[in-house]
């Protein structure tokens, strides 16, 4: 059986609550970038039709998201520390829609003539799975199956509709994914690492405010002639 006050346990606890703390920022991320995307594509005179079908489901998912982390919220602290699992898969799943949407929506813009739509895709796409992986990574599974839902669309499209230079497209795809869980990897050690040494700090605090106690209950404290004379 699991010890709660393990130390693992204490830091995995702490990172689902930085999870849920900084969730709005890959929400917003989402949301931003959505909507200059959809400016710029109507800017160039692409189908509003199509500008639509992206938008709509970006936006959506992120309503979904932000639904999904004020329940958590709402759930209170004592229900998401004795449900530590659901909560982290509920992290996890908010991430991973959010990812995969904006992947899968990518692929209206993509073209299987226009090579520089689909590199300004590719680009916005890679940037976003940057930008993500910097930003939102607190928990393992999330970092990980996030970034392989926002590329997995692309790969597929790549693979199953051959566009043009679709071997340089594939190629820069998987590179992109293979960089964004280099990074997310990497932040999210950084964040273990921190949360670790906050733990340290917490406990040594903690250490040293009982041994002051016990020295200060010892001096209080008659001793057995002070009783005796009593």
């Amino acid at each position: 059986m699991t010890n709660d006050n393990s130390l693992a346990c204490r830091i995995e606890w702490r990172l689902i609550e930085q999870s849920i703390s900084k969730s709005w920022v890959l929400i917003g991320l989402n949301v931003v970038l959505a909507v200059l995307f959809a400016v710029v594509y109507l800017s160039s005179g692409r189908d509003p039709n199509l500008v639509v079908l992206v938008l709509a489901p970006r936006l959506a998912v992120s309503f979904v998201a932000v639904a999904i982390i004020f329940w958590l919220i709402r759930a209170g602290e004592d229900w998401r520390r004795a449900h530590r699992g659901p909560s982290q898969k509920l992290l996890v799943l908010q991430e991973a829609l959010i990812l995969f949407t904006h992947g899968a929506t990518s692929t209206v813009w993509m073209s299987e003539q226009d090579y520089s739509i689909n590199g300004l895709t590719m680009a916005g796409i890679g940037a976003f799975g940057a930008f993500s992986s910097v930003l939102a990574p607190r928990i393992s599974s999330a970092a990980a199956i996030g970034r392989v839902a926002l590329f997995t669309p692309l790969i597929l499209f790549c693979v199953l509709t051959l566009p043009a230079y679709w071997a340089l497209l594939l190629a820069i795809c998987l590179f992109a994914l293979g960089m964004s869980l280099a990074i997310a990897y990497a932040v999210y050690r950084e964040n273990v690492r921190q949360a670790t040494l906050e733990e340290d700090l917490a406990e040594a605090r903690l250490q040293t405010e009982r041994a002051l106690l016990s020295d200060c209950l010892l001096y209080t404290s008659p001793s057995p002639r002070d009783r005796q004379k009593s």
